[in-house]
Order: structure tokens, then C-alpha cells, then sequence
């Protein structure tokens, strides 16, 4: 058994105390049952009372040697949201060829906890940690099963990338909700596979990640049609151009332009060039995607929006990294420079939203399709 104090300069959001064994077993569902027991009748903190605490299973399919970046994460998503949490790391490689291999699974059990908030004792979460090299990846499922609190939900997490795991089939069947991240994902196609899978399952049961980061931006363009300047020329909107960072538009680029085009009801046409082409009532409109070259990570950056007689409008909201404002440049019909708060959210507040979310998201099951059938036209603009 082990406590671990928290790192020099924590902010009270890290773990104060890990439970459990050090190194890695051969997996036993049975055991593991057997020595999360024997750890909770064990433990005694040195802070007041310990609660087991778990509102869902969690199952978060990690690459054992680059889940680093998402362990403040998954520890402030047990913080906010106490979980069974199952991490599922892949070894890279398969054993060297003539080696054998008697415990092609491997399974820790631990718990996170942390300090309630005010005091008082510590709120624990358990962890169960089950690492596979690429052969043992089917026995990962109906491990899982074994160890599900039965009565919980399960929600699904895929965070780190393009790889999906060969049991992702499998996981995704058990799973009551799955939460995935399509800002990780390498290409438009690839991002697609998440909008794709929302549009099968329904935003009740798939969401993404990528789209809760752009509520700022679905805010801040709502806000500017609250204008006076502006509010007449929605119906006559002719032109839309999103500039973006990185060597092509990220997914909030796609999925901001899904919902510009279903909230105004335009029905995508062909793409000619680099313009995407939509017909809307009495008029046929564009969306077109702009590298910005001094912008070097991949984030939208810019939304300009443009219509014609008889309410012309020429209007530009630009925001950059994690500022706390944004600029609203109106050039027509009169020159204006407005600044807006831009309420930017953490990746881990993100998470935990939409783990709370228990409704669907209307607003969503219309944008994804659309920008999953933009990135079918082409991705290169």
C-alpha cells in the first residue's frame, strides 16, 4: 500500500493520495475484486474519513507510452465525477518472435483520491489499470465486462488520437455514452469517423469533444445578429470564410460551418475550388476555409461573414489561443471595433460537461452530418 503526496505547487485539483500495490499481475477478475477489498479495509488516511465514491464506469483506451498529457485529466475528471476508471494501455510492440508469454494481460488496481472540497476527508475513486500488447487486445472487452459496477453507467472515452483499438467494436457495444475528440485526430477523414458515428447513435449516445469547445464561438456569432448593424442581414447571407492555424482546418472549422449551415437552413450543393457551395432560400450561398500562415497550431482563428443588399454586412470575430476576449471588426454597414469576452474552457472542463450533459443536443445531431459530408467533397482547401 502506498500515499503519495501531491506534487511541489499543486493547485488542489491533483490527486492527494494514490491507493494500491505497486507493479503490474497477470489479470484475474476475481483478484482484482479480492484486493480493491482488502485495499479499501486497509487505507487510513492521515485527513479525516475516506469515501468510495463511483457515479459511472469509465473506459479510457490509452497507448501506454503517450498517455502522459492526459493524466491531469482523467485525475480531474475522478475529481469532478467520481468513476470506476478503467485505463486500457496498449503496449506498442508485440513480444519479440520465440518469446513467450504467460500473461499476455496484465491488471493493476489502485484508487485516486481526493481532498473534499472544503475538507473533511478524502473522495476515492477506483482505477483499474489492464495493459495488452496487440495479440492479447481481444481478451480487453470481456475483461472490462467482468468488472463493470453493474448498476452504473458506462461511458466510453477515446481521447488520444487516429488509432482505434481492434477492440473498439466491443467497448462501444457496452457502452451507455461515447465521448470522443475529433480536435486529436490527424485528418478531416478521420475526424469525420466521430460526426459519422453521432449521426448513427444520436448525440444521447455520441458526442464530441471538439463541438463543446466552440460553444465561445457559437455565442459570440449569435451575439453579433443581436446587433442592430447585423440582425436584418442574416436572411441575405451570401458568403462565409473561417481562417484557421495549422496546414489545414481543424475540426472546429468543419463543425462550425455544419452549424452555421443548419442553423440557417442551407443545403449543401457540390464544392467548387475552394468554396463549398450551398443553396439557400432564393439564393445560393458559400463557406470557404483560409489558412492563416503566421498561425502555426491548428485552432480557428477568425469567422468572417458577408451578405448584400438590402442589408449589406461585412463583419469579422477573431480570436487567438486562450485569450479571454475577442474582437467583433464590423466594416459594413459602418466601421466598428468591439470586444467580447471569450469564454474559453479547459479540456477537462469540456470533458466533465458533457459527461453531466443527460439530454441530447439538438444542435449537434444537425451540425455533424453536415460537416462530415463537407470533409466527403474534399479536405484541402
Amino acid at each position: 500500500m502506498k500515499g503519495q503526496a501531491p506534487p511541489a505547487g499543486g493547485n488542489g485539483a491533483e490527486p492527494l493520495l494514490l491507493l494500491g500495490k505497486e507493479g503490474e499481475r497477470p489479470f484475474d477478475a476475481a483478484a482484482i475484486e479480492r484486493e480493491l477489498r482488502a485495499m479499501w479495509k486497509s487505507a487510513a488516511p492521515a485527513k479525516g474519513a475516506l469515501y468510495r465514491a463511483a457515479l459511472a464506469n469509465v473506459i479510457v483506451p490509452l497507448d501506454a507510452t503517450t498517455h502522459e498529457p492526459l493524466d491531469p485529466v482523467l485525475s480531474e475528471l475522478t475529481r469532478r465525477h467520481p468513476s470506476r476508471l478503467f485505463r486500457l494501455e496498449r503496449e506498442l510492440a508485440a513480444p519479440a518472435k520465440g518469446v513467450a508469454t504467460t500473461a499476455p494481460l496484465l491488471a493493476r488496481a489502485t484508487a485516486v483520491c481526493h481532498m473534499r472540497p472544503g475538507g473533511g476527508g478524502l473522495v476515492c475513486s477506483e482505477q483499474i489499470v489492464l495493459i495488452s500488447t496487440p495479440t492479447a487486445e481481444p481478451l480487453v472487452p470481456s475483461a472490462v465486462a467482468s468488472l463493470l459496477v453493474g448498476d452504473l453507467p458506462v461511458i466510453l472515452l477515446r481521447l488520444d488520437g487516429d488509432r482505434e483499438p481492434e477492440s473498439w467494436g466491443a467497448l462501444e457495444a457496452m457502452a451507455d455514452v461515447v465521448l470522443e475528440d475529433s480536435a486529436t485526430r490527424d485528418d478531416a477523414a478521420s475526424m469525420a469517423t466521430v460526426w459519422n458515428r453521432i449521426a448513427a447513435r444520436g448525440s444521447s449516445r455520441a458526442r464530441d469533444i471538439a463541438w463543446t469547445r466552440l460553444a465561445p464561438w457559437r455565442e459570440l456569432l449569435a451575439e453579433v445578429f443581436d446587433q442592430p448593424a447585423a440582425s436584418g442581414a442574416i436572411s441575405g447571407l451570401r458568403d462565409v470564410v473561417l481562417h484557421y492555424g495549422g496546414a489545414a482546418p481543424p475540426a472546429g472549422a468543419w463543425l462550425l460551418a455544419g452549424w452555421i449551415a443548419s442553423r440557417l437552413g442551407w443545403v449543401l450543393r457540390d464544392r467548387h475550388d475552394t468554396r463549398y457551395r450551398f443553396d439557400a432560400p432564393g439564393r445560393s450561398v458559400t463557406i470557404a476555409f483560409e489558412r492563416e500562415p503566421d498561425l502555426a497550431d491548428p485552432l480557428l482563428a477568425a469567422v468572417r461573414l458577408r451578405s448584400g443588399k438590402p442589408h449589406p454586412l461585412d463583419v469579422v470575430v477573431s480570436h487567438r489561443g486562450r485569450a479571454g476576449s475577442a474582437t467583433v471588426e464590423f466594416v459594413a454597414p459602418e466601421s466598428k471595433l468591439l470586444e467580447r469576452r471569450f469564454a474559453y474552457r479547459e479540456f477537462a472542463a469540456c470533458l466533465i460537461g458533457e459527461i453531466h450533459r443527460h439530454e441530447p443536443n439538438g444542435a449537434l445531431d444537425d451540425a455533424a452530418p453536415i460537416a462530415a459530408a463537407l470533409t466527403a467533397l474534399g479536405s484541402t482547401p
